[in-house]
């Protein structure tokens, strides 16, 4: 099976973030940025929960927001009683997101997650790598095994 062309895989980037010219209540969020780490505003706190999830990328929303909602509650255990989860997409720009309730989040997640691309033989999210082979041209697969176990479905409907 063969790669086919490099797609990016749309990313969600999870970091905690006190943003400057904000109101305190407002601007403590743990931040999920659409596109990735590239896309994440500036004023970015040094990563204190990495096995949270804190300052990794998810191509699943819906673990994105998991990870950003079990990052803000240690945060508030931890001293920070304003924090709040926040979603969007910076543009390559600076643009603060607007703090959602937990629920809110993870609908949006939920919204998100069905418009993302999908394999066409196991539905997982594609990422930045997608997979075809010689039977479909016009499948995308987010695996090697994905492509060559549809390859093997065709082949048997063929005979």
């Amino acid at each position: 099976m063969r790669p086919s062309n490099p797609k990016e895989g749309q990313k969600f980037f999870v970091s905690r973030q006190r943003y400057y010219g904000v109101d305190e209540d407002e601007g403590t969020v743990v931040e999920i940025a659409y596109g990735g780490l590239d896309y994440a505003n500036p004023d970015m706190l040094g990563t204190k929960w990495p096995h949270l999830g804190e300052g990794k990328e998810f191509s699943d929303p819906r673990e994105a927001v998991e990870a950003a909602i079990r990052v803000c509650d240690a945060w508030r255990v931890s001293g920070e009683s304003n924090a709040k989860v926040a979603m969007g997409a910076t543009g390559g720009n600076t643009i603060p997101f607007e703090p959602k309730e937990y629920d809110e989040a993870r609908a949006r997640a939920e919204e998100l997650y069905e418009k993302l691309p999908k394999c066409d033989q196991c539905g997982e999210v594609l990422g930045k790598q997608t997979y075809s082979h010689d039977l479909d041209d016009q499948g995308k697969f987010c695996s090697e095994h994905c492509a060559d176990k549809n390859y093997w479905a065709i082949r048997q409907q063929d005979d």
